[in-house]
């Protein structure tokens, strides 16, 4: 396989390709590592060439530790295995799915490239394809597969509803998978339906490709984005990610007037360290011009229990922060309520007990942001 190609395994490949593939991982992660992926016949892996890269860096300058983090994000463990937290069909971790029959229309179901739990904004899943697939993504289940997307019935529903309903539909966040595994010649016409929507007022964009395939940010691509993309986030884990060339992709989006914002999902054995936390939201602000907006607990994902860190250990990781970092680059820390609950900002530092959460046996009861007097209930 050629140096900087990216790692592919699938179960759809062929025996030749699925073997070359895995050769290549041999490499990256060790013979031991490489056998057990062997091992694991459904496994669907993308390694992004940009990290096998990164990676060679960090080891020629000894970060080990930084090679193992980035490795952890994209490479298969046999704990994926597990059986856990098992989620309902048709509801991703966020707990969109829950709050169908109250987004109804009578003529238009709501298709499954929507997912709300906001009556003033959706999330239109764009694509499916990833740089990467991330382990412990929520949507690892959909991640990665080359199923087809009909756009037409989730723009027919958007235009629907604020034909016929308050509040309007004004924020649009296109998400996936990844928008930017698009062509630039799709993204367009995505952008122009979206915005050619009456109330439309605002155009979000979720993507990890900064970090894992900062080459995607042309020109071309800019061009595209500008005035039409008011805010990308982007999605960040640990500080060995950003490079030099993630730093550039964030500066050129920033001098196009795009506004950047990141969301870090809280992971053990990744960044689950106070000082790794730091320095990811400091070189994220200081370096790329982002803003580090949410610090998220773990959202329920099957096959990733491992990646869970205690709620009492995430309150103690982000608490004071705003002590040892400049304001613009301390995170609010948010945690998805079970059942679709919505939302809860805890914010960066607050002392738990004069928030409304209490501490129950087994975990914490806290107050749901969208069903007044609800409490949900999230395991420690």
């Amino acid at each position: 396989m050629e140096k900087g190609t990216a790692i592919r395994i699938f179960p759809w490949m062929t025996k030749e390709n699925r073997e070359r593939n895995i050769r290549a991982l041999t490499g990256l992660v060790g013979q031991e590592k490489a056998t057990e992926i062997r091992d694991m016949p459904s496994v669907r892996m993308l390694v992004p060439a940009h990290f096998i890269r990164l990676i060679g860096r960090l080891r020629a300058d000894g970060d080990e530790a930084g090679a193992v983090a980035l490795l952890k994000t994209v490479i298969p463990s046999i704990e994926e295995g597990r059986a856990d937290v098992p989620i309902p069909h048709g509801i991703d971790g966020m707990g969109s799915g829950y709050h169908l029959q109250e987004f109804a229309l009578p003529d238009h179901e709501q298709p499954w490239t929507i997912r709300r739990l906001y009556p003033d904004r959706v999330i239109l899943i764009v694509s499916l394809s990833c740089a990467g697939i991330c382990r412990y993504c929520f949507r690892k289940s959909e991640s990665g597969h080359t199923r087809h997307i009909h756009l037409a019935p989730a723009l027919d529903y958007i235009r629907a509803w604020n034909t016929s309903r308050e509040p309007k539909i004004r924020d649009v966040i296109l998400s996936g998978g990844d928008p930017l595994s698009l062509s630039d010649t799709k993204l367009d016409e995505i952008l122009t339906e979206v915005w050619s929507i009456s109330g439309v007022e605002c155009v979000r964009l979720d993507t990890k490709y900064p970090v894992t395939r900062p080459k995607r940010i042309t020109k071309r691509l800019l061009d595209i984005l500008d005035g039409r993309v008011n805010i990308v986030t982007v999605h960040a884990t640990h500080p060995a990610e950003i490079s030099e060339e993630m730093s550039d992709a964030c500066r050129r989006m920033a001098r196009r007037g795009i506004v950047l914002r990141s969301h870090t999902p809280l992971l053990r054995g990744i960044n689950d360290n106070r000082e790794t936390l730091k320095r990811l939201f400091w070189d994220l602000f200081s370096k790329c011009g982002v803003t580090p907006l949410y610090a998220i607990q773990f959202v329920e994902t099957p096959g990733a229990a491992h990646f869970r860190i205690p709620l009492s250990e995430s309150f103690e990781l982000m608490r004071g922060m705003q002590n040892e970092l400049s304001g613009p680059a301390v995170p609010n820390f948010i945690i998805y309520l079970p059942d679709g609950g919505g939302k809860y900002d805890i914010g960066p530092f607050e002392d738990i007990d004069r928030i409304g959460i209490r501490k129950v046996e087994g975990g914490y009861e806290i107050p749901s942001p969208l069903f007044p007097g609800k409490h949900g209930f999230y395991p420690d």
